[in-house]
Formats: structure tokens, sequence, C-alpha cells
């Protein structure tokens, strides 16, 4: 097997989609090719990275959410109270 066809495989190898053979075949290019094999070996450090930063405990927790949503509804207050104490020039509110 050849590098480029070899480097084509990469993803499907990771997802177990090669038949037998082709898993072989690419095992053993790894195996007589340093340089793919760094290749391959970046590749998993990539995905290791990809995985561990996706990862449910690197996601802020409901607190800090719930804090975000207090923050955002007191700033609209915040404006309204503002707007209401400075109306824009001409604005005279209805009396009705």
């Amino acid at each position: 097997m050849r590098c480029a066809k070899c480097q084509r495989f990469y993803d499907a190898a990771v997802e177990e989609k090669l038949t037998e053979r082709q898993r072989r075949k690419v095992h053993e290019h790894l195996n007589d090719c340093p340089a793919c094999s760094v290749v391959w070996q970046e590749n998993e450090a990539l995905r290791a990275m990809l995985r561990q930063s996706a990862e449910p405990d690197h996601v802020p927790g409901a607190p800090y959410f719930a804090q975000l949503a207090r923050n955002a509804v007191a700033a609209v207050e915040a404006d309204k109270r503002a707007e209401a104490a400075n109306p824009p020039p001409g604005f005279w509110p209805s009396l009705a």
C-alpha cells in the first residue's frame, strides 16, 4: 500500500469502517512506514484533544447559566428604568 492510499483510509480506519483486509493493509503500512506512522499518531493525538475538549465537565454548570440569565434580565430592567427616567426629546407619555 502506498502512503497516499493509506492516508485516505485514516478516517475509515478510526471509525472501524474498513474491511478486515483493508485494516490489515493499513496496519502493515503503518508498521513499515515511519512517515505515515507519525501522521497517524498526530491524528490520534488531535482526535484525543477534540474528544477531551467536548466532554461535558468542560461545560459550565446550571448555576453559571442561571447567573447569566439573571444578569441579562437585570441589564434589560436597568435599561427600561433609564429610558423611563430620561425619555427622548419630544416624547410625551400618553395620559390614557
